[in-house]
């Protein structure tokens, strides 16, 4: 085969091998490609501006194939430096395309992981670091060449249904392919203006689709020729359209414009909130939400009015009901995000816990007392680690605090979930006062509620709106929350004072 479809894994808009006996010793995947190997190179870009590129390139070594590819953003933290956040995938499969092994490798400033997934005789294996485990998958899954191999026997007859891994969730997911011949669906003005430079290449538009609980989750869209090698890729992030488009080894070159910080996406508050109205409760006119759902929660009343959304927030206001089974299953799974069965989390919430016996909110608050002493007080603004990364570099963010402090509480037996949303600041945040600064904090199941837990900022207030709720605590989920930001407006907050009972 001349060409094959290397396939982002979530490039974080942002990754070592075996063979299938034993045996083997791990193929030497070189950090660049081999020399004549070339490579093909692709810029990232939003409106127009150069946010990263991506460099990809595939070759065959005796009875192995190799599919590499780095991904490199901009990231620029408030008051520092442009940096560069690099995540790189690598897969090999046999000549007959069976897969063999994959990885995932995240280098930034202040994060530094690698996964990798593993054929050890007919199972599988996953390793972190030193420690590898066995996991079951009910099938194999498809790798670049085996994927390009299906899309060709398909010839985009009927949507293509595969089984792929995901280093995200850790686990199999199903993907839907539909192909639409370009012929048939014509480019808009913007999109053919875009593509201008390839549209005699194009031959399809390919919809790469995620199974969830709610149905199809559109994820990309794909340009790509007769042999369905992508030449372009459409995602969206933050509310806006997100491009790969085919560049040269210039790209290697092309100065970086990073995105806004979410840090510096701030909400001006209508007026200075003093702390005892802080400890009470408030309610909120949210405008900018027209389309949006923000959760209800224990701590969060949610209602409609024509285009706003009134908020109200107390310590127990909330009218959310109590999980099922389903949810409280969700709150203590382990991933990528939150590996809380690594025995480096459990030995931390041994000598943290001891054999005392506590409730659930007690633990919670010595969990949060350690994460906060064990974190920088100083904020790192990493980008996006794993609770791994922050238990053991103890660098990072709000992120990083409460992915720590989600992991701690399910490897204590507590369901946790991580909550994005905004916390008020009357203290002055990137020479502003009083405003609402994006946040993350964790939520525990104490027996009767959930109850919200932060390590960053301290105790909750009425100041915390709560915008997503994820069990998994990807950073998917916390982009999306991000859309939110770019329209959302607080309009008023009204002090709800309890009426005097009568005598």
């Amino acid at each position: 085969m001349g060409s094959v479809v290397v396939f982002r894994r979530g490039v974080g808009l942002l990754s070592v091998f075996l063979s299938a006996c034993a045996a083997s010793p791990a193929p030497n995947v070189p950090p660049s490609p081999p020399v004549g190997v070339e490579s093909r190179w692709q810029v990232l870009q939003r409106d127009g501006q150069p946010l990263g590129r991506r460099q990809q390139w595939h070759y065959c070594a005796g009875e192995r194939c190799f599919s590499s590819e780095v991904t490199d953003i901009a990231v620029q933290q408030p008051g520092a430096p442009v940096s560069i956040s690099r995540v790189r995938l690598d897969y090999v499969e046999s000549r007959d395309a069976q897969g063999l092994s994959a990885s995932k490798q995240l280098r930034s400033k202040a994060a530094n992981h690698r996964l990798q997934l593993i054929r050890q005789g007919d199972g599988w294996q996953l390793q972190q670091a030193e420690r590898r485990n066995a996991i079951r998958l009910e099938s194999a899954p498809l790798f670049p060449v085996a994927l390009q191999r299906s899309m060709l026997e398909n010839r985009g007859q009927a949507p293509l249904v595969t089984r792929e891994w995901s280093f995200s969730s850790l686990t199999l997911e199903t993907i839907r392919y539909r192909f639409t011949p370009i012929s048939q669906s014509p480019l808009d003005p913007e999109q053919r203006e875009l593509l201008l430079p390839w549209l005699q290449q194009i031959a399809w538009r390919i919809d790469r689709e995620r199974q969830t609980e709610r149905g199809w989750q559109w994820q990309a869209e794909w340009f790509s020729d007769v042999n369905f090698t992508p030449i372009a890729e459409r995602n969206l992030s933050a509310g806006s359209d997100l491009w790969l488009l085919p560049c040269d080894e210039r790209c290697r070159d092309q100065a970086l414009q990073p995105p806004q910080h979410v840090y510096q996406r701030l909400i001006r508050s209508p007026y200075r909130i003093s702390d005892e109205a802080l400890r009470g409760k408030i309610r909120y006119q949210l405008g900018g939400v027209a389309d949006a759902e923000l959760p209800a929660t224990g701590e969060q009343q949610v209602r409609r009015q024509d285009d706003k959304l009134l908020v109200s927030i107390c310590d127990d206001c909330g009218d959310e009901s109590a999980p099922d089974r389903g949810s409280l299953q969700a709150a203590m799974a382990a991933n990528y995000w939150l590996p809380h069965h690594d025995s480096a989390m459990q030995r931390v919430v041994e000598e943290v816990l001891g054999d005392a016996e506590l409730s659930p909110r007690a633990a919670m608050q010595r969990l949060t007392r350690f994460v906060t002493g064990h974190m920088d007080e100083v904020a790192t603004y990493s980008g996006y680690g794993t609770a791994l990364d922050a238990l053991q570099s103890g660098h990072g963010d709000c992120t990083e605090h409460a992915l720590l402090l989600a992991a701690l509480g399910r490897a204590a037996g507590i369901p946790s979930r991580l909550v994005m949303g905004l916390a008020y600041n009357n203290e002055r945040f990137l020479g502003r006062r009083f405003v609402f600064v994006p946040h993350m904090w964790v939520q525990a199941w104490t027996g009767d509620r959930w109850e919200s837990f932060d390590s960053g900022l301290g105790a909750f207030t009425a100041g915390y709106i709560a915008l997503a709720l994820s069990a998994e605590g990807d950073q998917a989920s916390f982009l999306a929350m991000n859309a939110l930001l770019d329209t959302l407006s607080i309009d008023s907050a009204v002090q709800l004072r309890s009426r005097p009972a009568e005598p």
